[in-house]
């Protein structure tokens, strides 16, 4: 019996050691399956933080795209619009380059010119319809010559006769030099109306 015994006993801890084993292995088992899900799960919300981010930054590019093509239009039209009243005035003024209303205007500038003229012959240059009147301004003033203009345009232009300087007072010129300030406060009333 003691033979009997003793192989139970042996068996019984030989069971116990494997049930041990196994429970260790479970164990393990559980710990390496935890860890690996926790890895799974860091490569997932890595991915998928790597993906919005894309998407945001893709999103933020679209976007900036959207509103620099959205302002090559505004300014685009502004452009378009500005092009189309210059045109208009331009045309008015062209209009009115023989208008006798204008001539004491044309007059005023062309005193203003002749005070840089000093000595020497010079040439003023109107508009067909005002170079005669503006003839009888000057008449009698010694080295002055007065011609109608080729080109349209209103206004008054002197300039001397070797070309040394000219004023250039036309309609023309006048729009050409304040056009910038002029462009300012309509791009200002446009946006303000929109």
């Amino acid at each position: 019996m003691a033979l009997s015994d003793l192989l139970r006993t042996l068996e019984q801890e030989a069971a116990a050691c494997t049930e041990e084993v196994r429970s260790r292995a479970r164990r393990e088992a559980e710990r390496v399956r935890a860890e690996a899900d926790a890895q799974r799960e860091d490569r997932r919300s890595s991915a998928l933080n790597a993906a919005e981010a894309e998407l945001r930054t893709g999103t933020a590019r679209e976007v900036e795209g959207s509103r620099r093509a959205a302002a090559a239009r505004r300014l685009e039209a502004r452009g378009t619009a500005l092009a189309r009243i210059r045109a208009r005035v331009e045309r008015r003024l062209d209009a009115r380059a023989d208008d006798i209303g204008l001539l004491p205007l044309v007059r005023r500038d062309l005193r203003r010119a002749l005070e840089y003229a000093g000595e020497g012959d010079a040439v003023v240059t109107a508009s067909p319809g005002l170079a005669g009147p503006l003839l009888q301004e000057v008449r009698g003033v010694q080295g002055l010559r007065v011609e109608a203009a080729s080109h349209g345009g209103g206004g008054v232009s002197v300039r001397a006769a070797d070309g040394a300087w000219a004023v250039d007072a036309t309609f023309r010129s006048r729009l050409e030099r304040a056009w910038p300030r002029l462009a300012i406060g309509l791009v200002r009333r446009l946006e303000a109306e929109t």
